[in-house]
Formats: structure tokens, C-alpha cells, sequence
């Protein structure tokens, strides 16, 4: 009659056979499910890729004006410098940087809207102590690369484009 012994009590070059032909079991897969697997993982990395979102917009002021005494609004000494001008719009805190900016330490952005095939993106900051209101609109389902925005900062509106960045 044969003795029954646990693998561990056997040598330990019998041991390291022993875990070798476990490994090369648990190792071998047939090639249909390889295959499945790397479909799987492929597909999780391309749908990362394709569903990735924009974080970031770098706009460009292509026209500036200013709300006159009459009603209208039309470019002033001050809005025509502004034309050219660049700023780079967080999507995820609504913050602006560069030459234009909507924060500081009197006030902070507050993301209304992050825009979406059918909603644009929409961004209020109220400046404190002496109330003032700033309005950001990026048209985030214009079918464009370059999205057109319009940004409202108290008595003056700029309009442009904005690029993902």
C-alpha cells in the first residue's frame, strides 16, 4: 500500500518539479482564449482613447465691444486693444489663464454647465467684495475643431474661437 505524503515532505528538487509543472498548468491557455484576452484588453485601451474628453480650451479674441449710453454695443478704445488676445479655459474647474483671467482672490469660477453634444459649456464667476459677474459660453456641439465662445465681463462682450487644448 502506498503512502500518502504531502508535496512539501517530498525534496526540494522534487518540490521545484512539482511547482514547475503547476505554473506551466496554470500558464498554458489554449490560443482562442489568448486571443480573447487580447481583444479585450485592446478594446479597453482603444475605448479610453476614443471617449477621452477635452480638459482644456486655448481661445483666441476675434472681436470685442462695448456697451455704450445708446443701447448698443459697439468697439471702444479699450475693447479694440483686447482683439488678439489669448486665454487657456480648465474645463474642469472653469478657471481662465493668460491674458484674460476669472480668478483671483476677490473671485472664483463655478462651472454651471461642462457642455455636451447638445449643451455648451458654461462658466459664471462673481467677483467680491464690489459685485461683479463674469460669463463664459463655449459652444461645446458645434460640429467645428474651433468652438465659438463668448465670454461677458461686466459692461464688455468678447467673441472668438476656442481650440481644444
Amino acid at each position: 500500500m502506498r503512502t500518502i505524503r504531502s508535496r512539501w515532505s517530498l525534496g526540494r528538487q522534487t518540490r521545484w518539479r512539482a511547482f514547475v509543472a503547476h505554473v506551466r498548468g496554470v500558464m498554458h491557455i489554449n490560443n482562442g482564449v489568448r486571443m480573447r484576452i487580447l481583444i479585450t484588453i485592446f478594446i479597453c485601451l482603444l475605448s479610453n482613447h476614443v471617449l477621452a474628453q477635452i480638459d482644456a480650451y486655448k481661445c483666441t479674441v476675434n472681436h470685442s465691444s462695448q456697451l455704450k449710453e445708446n443701447g448698443e454695443t459697439t468697439p471702444s478704445d479699450f475693447s479694440k486693444m483686447q482683439v488678439g488676445k489669448e486665454f487657456v479655459v480648465d474645463k474642469g474647474s472653469g478657471r481662465m489663464t493668460g491674458e484674460l483671467a476669472n480668478h483671483n482672490s476677490f473671485g472664483e469660477p463655478r462651472v454651471l454647465d461642462y457642455g455636451s453634444t447638445q449643451q455648451g459649456f458654461k462658466v459664471l464667476t462673481i467677483y467680491k467684495p464690489m459685485i461683479s459677474v463674469e460669463y463664459l459660453y463655449i459652444e461645446e456641439f458645434s460640429k467645428n475643431d474651433k468652438k465659438p465662445f463668448m465670454l461677458i465681463d461686466g459692461n464688455i462682450i468678447y467673441s472668438g474661437l476656442c481650440a481644444p487644448y
